[in-house]
């Protein structure tokens, strides 16, 4: 699977992601090969950082 987006433009979205979620994708290189793998900017956050479970606990 291919990524229709150039790294450039799915790394922005990453940033995105990361912004709206309180995180940091400053490490560029780190992220290469998930777009490499044809993972979606949302799909690479989430293998990064699972959504907590039992957050209201």
């Amino acid at each position: 699977m291919t990524n229709k987006l150039s790294f450039d433009d799915w790394y922005q979205a990453l940033v995105d992601i990361a912004f709206e979620n309180n995180g940091s994708v400053a490490d560029i290189a780190a992220w290469r090969p998930e777009y490499e793998a044809g993972k979606t900017p949302l799909a690479a956050w989430i293998d990064e950082n699972p959504p907590l479970i039992n957050q209201s606990k």
